[in-house]
């Protein structure tokens, strides 16, 4: 498999840059929502 031109690793570099975060946040959510009762890692909001 030949290396891709440069313009592409800028694309998949930005790409992956962009998508790390949501990722994480979504897992931040999903653990959030499963463990924050028990872990209090859920701001105070409304009860």
């Amino acid at each position: 498999m030949p290396l891709l031109p440069p313009r592409w690793r800028l694309v998949l570099l930005g790409v992956a840059a962009l998508s790390l975060p949501v990722i994480a946040g979504i897992v931040w959510l999903i653990l959030t929502g499963s463990f924050g009762e028990v872990r209090g890692l859920v701001p105070a909001g409304p009860l």
